[in-house]
Order: C-alpha cells, then structure tokens, then sequence
C-alpha cells in the first residue's frame, strides 16, 4: 500500500468518527487536509501526512509505517467552557482510535492539548498517530 492509498483510506475510516461523535451527543467536526485556514471555523480537525519528529513514512524492508498528524482547532474561547470543549473532543478521538485500526495497528506517539489558559492562541490539540502498514517478518517456525 503506498502512503497516499493509506492516506486516502484513513480519510475515508474518518467519516466514522463523526457518527461517533453523534452518537455521544457532541457536535460533528469539519475534516479538512490540511493546516490553510484551519482556524476560519471551530471545530475543524485536520488530517495530514507528516510527523513532528522523525519520518513521515518508513519502510526497513520487514515491514512499513506512516505518522499521520491530526490537529484540531475547537475554538478562541478563554474561558473554562473553551478550554473544557477541547478536552472533550481530545478525548473523543482518542477514544474513538482505540477501537479503530488503520493498517495493521496503531499507535498514538505523542499528543499535546492546547489550552488558551496555559498560553495557546487557541484551544485544541496535536495528535501523532503512527500506523504499521505492512509487516513482511514471518514471526512462525515455518
């Protein structure tokens, strides 16, 4: 699978997550692919291929992955309420990524969430997720 197949895949897998968010009584999120113009209208969650640190897609010849970054801007509201919503839809995410695979298995690397009391522009969060996409070791005796 090449980076961009996985990637479109994921955006796909994404549409789940917003009737997960229905279901749990919270508003739906605008998913876009990228940072341009991310803060026009909260609630907008960006999905893009890169990573914070190190690679964006490896591959050692046994086996390959890809850091997905998803960073959310949930609103400019410093107050408790503002700073409350980020935290719930940090946390709707990544609980909605535990139950959900994307390529062989996930894992989330590193996550911050953004608060306008701690200093942020904005209230949100910054997500690392790594995915193994394929896994060619033969693990059996064979």
């Amino acid at each position: 699978m090449t980076p961009k197949e996985f990637y479109m895949d994921m955006l796909e897998e994404m549409k789940g997550f917003n009737l997960f968010l229905e279901e749990k009584g919270m508003k739906t999120v605008n998913v876009v692919k990228s940072l341009f113009s991310i803060e026009k209208k909260p609630l907008t969650l960006a999905i893009y291929p890169t990573a914070s640190t190190g690679s964006t897609y490896s591959d050692d010849g046994g086996a390959s992955e890809m850091a997905i970054t998803f960073q959310m801007y949930c609103n400019r509201n410093a107050t408790e309420g503002g700073a409350g919503e980020a935290l719930d839809y940090y946390s709707a995410l990544i609980e909605w990524l535990h139950d959900t695979t994307f390529g062989k298995n996930s894992e989330i690397e590193e996550s911050v969430l953004c608060r306008m009391d701690e200093g942020e522009p904005v209230n949100g969060f910054v997500l690392l997720l790594v995915s193994k996409l394929e896994d060619l070791t033969d693990c059996g005796w064979g």
